[in-house]
């Protein structure tokens, strides 16, 4: 029962999931309570990184995960996903044109707490598998930016810096433990907790040399954007 990699794996995992549900909800104006998803997140954070190092631990894992399943279905969380989906066609149909389906255009736009933190919850829960069980801060990364890739199609749907930071730092610090975390886990916490300030510092910098940009234009194809305006 390793108390130090519990505190660091569960940490960078709710900070990787609330910052991918917060790029999420500032990028495209949802409305959702991001304290509804950092409570998801740490639901999931104990289920993984604390129950996943009992002996028997994966009963309650498993147990949690179809209780939360069945709990998301009996609130109709379907109905909020369906207004998400809704939410990111009308955004892609002014850019690319695309037509919205037609089962899509009797969602409307409300309150998407409840599918904004079963997603950062989700995050969570496969971060903190990843970063536990399998070992890999790789896909402990890819898991976090899934949610975050809608963001990234057109060009106005700019996450908040606050969010982007969060999901950098967590990051760098996996990438930069990644081959000691395969080897030995417990020297990997080490070298994340002494990563931390750096890597924080870092991003700072990188962040104030490359500040956020303000899109009050219509969202446009991202290629066309690159070819017109970047290159």
């Amino acid at each position: 029962f390793d108390l130090p990699s519990i505190a660091i794996n569960g940490a960078i995992s709710i900070c990787m999931g609330v910052a991918s549900a917060g790029c999420l909800v500032t990028a495209f104006g949802m409305e959702a309570s991001l304290v509804e998803a950092l409570l998801s997140c740490i639901l999931w954070a104990g289920l993984t990184c604390v129950a996943l190092q009992w002996r028997r631990g994966w009963i309650v894992t498993v147990a949690g995960l179809l209780l939360w399943w069945q709990l998301l279905w009996v609130l109709q969380a379907h109905d909020e996903f369906g207004s998400l989906l809704r939410i990111l066609f009308d955004v892609y149909s002014r850019g690319y044109g695309i037509v919205i389906p037609e089962k899509l255009l009797e969602y409307a736009p409300g309150d998407l707490s409840l599918a904004i933190s079963a997603i950062a919850g989700t995050v969570t829960l496969l971060a903190g598998l990843s970063l536990t069980k399998l070992r890999s801060g790789v896909l402990a990364i890819t898991f976090s930016v899934l949610p975050v890739v809608p963001c990234f199609l057109v060009t106005d749907t700019v996450p908040h810096e606050f969010f982007l930071f969060l999901l950098f730092v967590c990051g760098g610090v996996i990438l930069l433990s990644h081959g000691i975390r395969q080897k030995n886990p417990r020297q990997a916490t080490r070298l994340t907790a002494m990563l931390l300030l750096p890597v924080m510092l870092c991003s700072i910098l990188l962040f104030q040399t490359n500040p956020r940009q303000e899109f009050d234009k219509q969202p446009e194809k991202v290629i066309d954007y690159i070819v017109n305006n970047w290159i």
